[in-house]
């Protein structure tokens, strides 16, 4: 049984998930990446909120592509504090720190699984 979802912009998203968001809207990038975790799922119900973006890298991103999207997040989050990027395993983590606490992250994993 086929069911068409409805997608639409969650309310309750962060000043800088939405910046980070708009800059990969308004980028060729954004289509290297697929938003999963919260972000991904209140795409169609909200059921929680969260201060943090999770998302995938497509499988036929490049290498520059990749650091070109994290430079494009990096320098968007600049403009509201501190910004770290941290690296681990198949993780790449974009963090906004203000008066030393991490207020956001950006995280980016490579995809293991495709489930079709």
């Amino acid at each position: 049984m086929k069911q068409n979802l409805t997608i639409s912009i969650p309310k309750s998203l962060t000043m800088y998930a939405k910046v980070c968001l708009e800059a990969l809207k308004n980028s060729p990038l954004g289509q290297f990446i697929t938003l999963g975790g919260a972000v991904g799922l209140s795409l169609y119900h909200e059921f929680r909120t969260t201060k943090d973006v999770d998302a995938w890298w497509a499988t036929d991103v490049s290498e520059n592509e990749k650091e070109s999207i994290i430079k494009l997040i990096k320098a968007t989050l600049e403009n509201y504090g501190t910004v770290t990027i941290r690296r681990f395993g198949d993780v790449v983590s974009v963090g906004l720190r203000q008066q030393n606490k991490v207020v956001f992250n950006f995280q980016i994993a490579r995809r293991n699984a495709i489930i079709r």
